[in-house]
């Protein structure tokens, strides 16, 4: 048994969104790595490892277990074949390559925030989603969508499934590097010790990439001159030391991909459909249209469930007719 700070990392930004905050995965993970990429004499109780090619295991580890996740969250989608657990993908250690800090899908654009949404049809002849295919009865509670499907019946909580939809866009959109950016009126200096100042020079593409134009401005100084518009104003230069001390022990900041998905899910919370609004049918449809085209359609980004489901025989037996 031992502790790794990047597996468990990799572990939780796998997970990211899927889970309500306070709770954890309890996951087995078995890893098959070459000896002579693992050193296990770096504590005196045997309780931590050090690896070889740390962003390649990270990047490997993040891949499979995301993947095994995208799978079984597909499996539980309406009318879709349901999956006895998260099955992953088994993937050889050298795979691939380091990404860039957040990595995911293909970016689409962010779905129309207004009261409306986007009641564009699906091109003739493809077929409907597991989503779309469900049939919209009615809205209950000004809350939830009521549908029919092979299932049996559908609740969907309207706010949770644009949350999740535009969440998933505008990450997208993050992922591609379609950042927003403010310039600050007054730079902020940041003075940073000798290895730490390698560390941060070494990854200023990384840190440009998210947003952030950083210049040097003398020995171990740089000048903090533009950041993302996602985050709140204040002084950010704890914010880019804690993102250096994540960079120089794995490759990858937990502090900058934490502070973008808390922002986003911010915005995303208060800019889509909210509870108690009546909605036309065309909308709902829309709705469900949209939720096949995401990721993850069946959690909003805090964790909670987009739909319950509930069969015919549970139906039956509610009423003692099974």
């Amino acid at each position: 048994f031992v502790r790794d700070r990047l597996l468990n990392h990799a572990m939780l930004k796998a997970y990211d969104t899927l889970l309500m905050k306070g709770r954890y995965p309890a996951t087995i993970l078995y890893l098959e790595i070459p000896h002579a990429y693992v050193d296990v004499n770096v504590h005196p109780a045997k309780t931590e490892v050090r690896f070889r090619r740390q962003s390649q295991l990270y990047e490997t580890v993040l891949h499979a277990v995301r993947e095994g996740l995208r799978a079984a969250a597909e499996g539980m989608s309406p009318a879709a074949p349901r999956t006895s657990g998260v099955r992953e993908r088994g993937l050889p250690y050298d795979a691939g390559k380091s990404q860039p800090v957040l990595p995911l899908g293909p970016g689409r654009g962010l779905p129309d925030t207004a009261p409306g949404l986007p009641a564009s049809a699906p091109p003739k002849g493809a077929e409907p989603g597991p989503f779309a295919s469900l049939t919209v009865v009615g809205q209950v509670l000004g809350c939830y969508i009521l549908c029919q499907g092979d299932p049996g019946m559908v609740l969907i909580d309207q706010h949770a499934a644009h949350e999740r939809i535009a969440y998933q866009r505008m990450h997208e959109d993050l992922e591609q590097g379609r950042i927003e950016r403010q310039e600050l009126l007054m730079p902020q200096v940041l003075e940073l010790p000798v290895t730490e100042a390698m560390v941060l020079e070494e990854h200023l593409g990384t840190l440009e990439r998210a947003g952030f134009t950083l210049e040097p401005f003398g020995r171990n100084t740089f000048s903090l001159r533009a950041v993302p518009a996602l985050l709140a104003d204040g002084d950010y230069r704890d914010a880019v030391r804690a993102i250096v001390s994540d960079l120089a022990e794995t490759g990858h900041s937990a502090e900058l991909h934490r502070g973008f998905q808390e922002r986003l899910m911010t915005i995303a919370c208060h800019s889509v459909i909210r509870a108690n609004r009546a909605l036309e049918k065309e909308e709902m449809e829309a709705l469900l249209r949209e939720l096949d085209r995401t990721e993850f359609a069946t959690q909003c980004p805090h964790g909670r469930p987009v739909m319950v489901q509930f069969s015919r025989g549970q139906l039956e037996r509610m009423f003692h007719r099974a």
